[in-house]
Formats: C-alpha cells, structure tokens, sequence
C-alpha cells in the first residue's frame, strides 16, 4: 500500500491479498518482505512494484538492509546470522545470534535476542558487545537515528532505550 497524504487515504501496490509479510524492511527503492503463510523471502528493487522470490538460507526471524547500501542484507535465521551482498540472491554464515535486528547507521547495527539481550555490532555484524537486557521477550524492535531504541514487548509494553540499550525506561503500557 503507498500513501501520498500522511495516511489519510491508501492504494494498492502490488501483492495485496497474496501475501502476508510477517517482515517488511526498505532502504531506498529496495524492500524485502517475509510471507508469514509460506516463509518466502521477497525482494523488489522499484518500491514493490515487482518482487523476485529468493532463497533464504533457513528460516528468518528478522532481516534488515544497510541504511546506505540497500542490496546488502542481513537476517536473522533459525541457525543465525547470514549476510548477503546482492539483495537476497546469494548468502554467508556470519555467526549466532537469534533475535530481532535494527540498523541506524552503517556502523550501528543492532540484535536483540529472543531472551531479551541487547547486543550491539560497529561493523556489519561481524563483532558483537552485549549492551543491555529487556524484562520479557521482545516482538518488535526499532532504532531512532542510533542511541534511541525502542522494543513492543509480547505483554505489548513499549520499552525506551536513550542509551544505545544498556537501560529501558517504559515508554507505554497496553
């Protein structure tokens, strides 16, 4: 769906009613999307006009593109961490690490775990230092410029980090 009036009013761009993405991330005109019925990992250079399918290495907790170089990708799968340098089509085996992921800035990237430790990578993902920890399991992570985060936790409580994830402030609460 694209808006051009801050949401107001919606249409339709290409897949609607075929596909449920589970995750949906953009960096430019580059989107990837994971179908949540079938687990496909999608990938469009025009904004979703036209997507190809592409072979995830196993299933994907998460992915996220670098903010400046919109065909390098990294995912969070069943058995880790790949990367891959040209929007989907080909991937290699960074290391562990299970959870959700947020890339502010070329040299910020960050995972939280499905236990709830934040860890944070200066360099793509090769190199982790643990930061912090949430209270409960995490559903949803979001990185505001690089210091700011934000975790929706499974109890939907909105946690705050102001200090890159060493400390979270509820920010909400259902």
């Amino acid at each position: 769906m694209d808006s051009t009036d801050a949401g107001r009013t919606w249409t339709p761009v290409s897949l609607v009613g075929q596909v449920d993405f589970h995750v949906l991330r953009a960096a430019g005109r580059q989107l990837y999307g994971v179908d949540s019925g079938t687990g496909a990992l999608l990938a469009s250079s025009d904004l979703g006009q036209s997507w190809k399918t592409r072979q995830p290495p196993a299933p994907i907790v998460d992915l996220v593109p670098h903010p400046r170089r919109p065909r390098v990708v990294l995912a969070s799968t069943e058995r880790g961490l790949e990367w891959s340098g040209d929007a989907g089509r080909s991937w290699t085996r960074l290391g562990d690490g299970v959870g959700l992921l947020a890339w502010p800035k070329p040299d910020l990237l960050y995972l939280v775990s499905l236990g709830g430790q934040v860890f944070e990578s200066p360099d793509g993902g090769t190199r982790w230092r643990q930061r912090g920890t949430l209270p409960d399991q995490p559903s949803v992570l979001l990185a505001d410029g690089g210091r700011r985060l934000y975790a929706a936790l499974e109890d939907g409580t909105i946690r705050q980090s102001l200090d890159r994830g060493a400390s979270w402030s509820v920010r909400a609460r259902p």
